[in-house]
This record gives C-alpha cells, structure tokens and sequence, in this order.
C-alpha cells in the first residue's frame, strides 16, 4: 500500500472485521486513514431490526407485537443474529406447512440460533430430575438476587451441548450497560445455583460436574472484578496488563478473588436453603412440563417462594 498516494488513479479500499481494533495488527491500522467501530445495537435498534428484516416475512399479527419483547430480551444480538433468527423461522414455519410465522416458532429460532437444534437422547428419570434441579437453582438465585432482571424462561429440553438453559431479560425497557459491585457478584452466585441446588437435594457426594462451565464464568467475573475493575481490596488499579508482578502481589490479587467467588456461593447457598419448597416443588414442575415460561416460574414463586 506504500506510495498509493502518488498514483494517478487513487485506489479507495474499504474492508469490515468482525475482530475488535485491539485484536488486529497495529502496523496494518497505521497505514487506515480511518477506523469506524460499529456497536451492538442497543434496544431500540434491536426492535428497528426485528421490524425492518420483518417485512420480508409473513408475520402474524401476534409476531408482530412479539418483536418488541424480543429485542428486550436480545441485548449482545447483532444484526446478523436478528436477521438469522426471522431466516429460522420462516424455515420451521415452511417445515410445519404453517401459513405464518408465530411467537412460538420466533423463540424456538431464537433457542436454534444461540444454542442449537433439539437433541432426542435417552435420559434416565434420575438425570432428568438433576437437569431441572440445577436449572431451577440457576432461576431461583437469579429471581431473588438479580434486581435488574427477571427469569424469561427455564428449561430442560437439549440442545447442542447444552442440557438445560435458564434465559433471563432486563426489567425495565433498556438496555444494562454498567455493572456493579453487587450486580456482578449477584451474577456470580447466579452462576453458582445449579451446583448448589444439586448439593442441597442430593447431597455433597452427588453433585456432578455438569456445572463445570458455571465455574468457568464464574472465575472470568472475579477475575475481572480484581484485575481490570480494581476491586482488589487494597489500592484500586488496573492489574491486567500490568508488568512484573511480584509473587507477593500476584498472590494476593488470587486471594482477592477467591473471597468475591466465595463471597458469591455464600449468597447463592444462602438463597436456596431458604428456599428450599420452592426448589422441590419448581423442579418437579420444570420435569413434568419441560419447560417453562416467565408466567409459570413467576406462579411457582408466588405459590412456594419465601420473601427474602
């Protein structure tokens, strides 16, 4: 690219990435005249989205209505999810020899595209009833800790690797762009409910390694939480990138996030033992029915929660 200055037909080159700036090549960005990050569209660009990629499908009248409420469960999507969510639900509409799209068949394609098709593997009643105990762990923590948020959906159907899934949305109608303190750990002792729902019912001896990828996030957030956030316990900083730590310091920014993680299992343990008839009866629900809605989840709490 060197000297294209001096030509007599100037070449314009424009080229998109999906990496983010950081991700590329410093010597290649120095020879771009201009950078232009393009965000995730926020709520209201989601429901543009939906509504625009819409037109080209036959949408019932209660789809249509239906958008609204994906795009303020739908924060991260980006363009090309949205457009791929209406793509796989006209495909299941054909499939079914429906005449239009349905808000059902629009949250089936939404389960598709984010973790897969349905998977018929043979379960025994035994490991059945442990998925929708450690989802409902997941659901029970997350209702009565998270205040920005609320269950939408829990169930127990497989999909890809996935053998449950817990999907929650904002309350309110915008998006979460901070976090806080109190949020994050809250999201950590969300992540710790399945493992300790499994524990309490089943007992220590019998939890299985199902949450495995729970303990993964959990350590990204307390991680985070220390070295880029600065809550550290001792002089706020960012540790990230920081070069020649000691020993000393390295240890003790591992202990500090040890105590946010077990900070958070203690919050999520101590949800679920008062909660302990809600658990049994919304996990006998989450069996029989496989799944179930924002609606149902709010009844059973209702019916069996205790106020915290």
């Amino acid at each position: 690219m060197d000297g294209m200055e001096t030509s007599e037909h100037p070449i314009i080159v424009i080229g998109t990435t999906n990496l983010a700036l950081k991700e590329l090549d410093p010597a290649m960005l120095r020879r771009l005249e201009r950078h232009v990050e393009v965000a995730l569209p926020d709520i209201k660009g989601r429901q543009a989205l939906f509504e625009h990629y819409g037109k080209k499908y036959n949408l019932s009248g209660a789809s249509k209505a239906y958008l609204n409420t994906l795009a303020k469960s739908s924060m991260s999507f980006s363009p090309a999810d949205i457009k791929n969510i209406l793509n796989e639900a006209a495909i299941l509409t054909a499939r079914d020899n429906h005449k239009s799209i349905t808000p059902a068949t629009l949250e089936e394609a939404v389960d598709r595209v984010l973790v897969g098709s349905k998977r018929d593997l043979k379960i025994s009643d035994s490991e059945k009833r442990r998925f929708a105990l450690h989802e409902i762990g997941h659901a029970i923590v997350g209702h009565f800790l998270k205040d920005d948020f609320e269950i939408k959906k829990v169930t127990i159907v497989s999909r890809s690797d996935a053998l449950g899934a817990t999907w929650s949305q904002p309350k309110k109608e915008n998006d979460l762009l901070l976090s806080t303190r109190k949020g994050l750990i809250d999201e950590i002792a969300g992540a710790f409910g399945g493992r300790i729902a499994e524990e309490i019912l089943l007992g220590a001896d019998n939890v299985s390694i199902g949450a495995h990828s729970d303990l993964d996030a959990i350590r990204k957030i307390a991680e985070h939480m220390v070295l880029d956030a600065g809550w550290s316990g001792f002089a706020p900083r960012n540790y990230r990138n920081s070069e020649h730590l000691s020993e000393h310091l390295k240890q003790r920014l591992e202990k500090a996030v040890d105590e946010i993680v077990s900070l958070g299992e203690a919050r999520a343990r101590k949800v679920l033992k008062k909660q302990s008839l809600l658990l049994d009866k919304a996990t006998e629900a989450l069996l029989k029915e496989e799944t179930l809605d924002a609606q149902a989840f709010k009844d059973l709490v209702k019916r069996y929660g205790v106020l915290m």
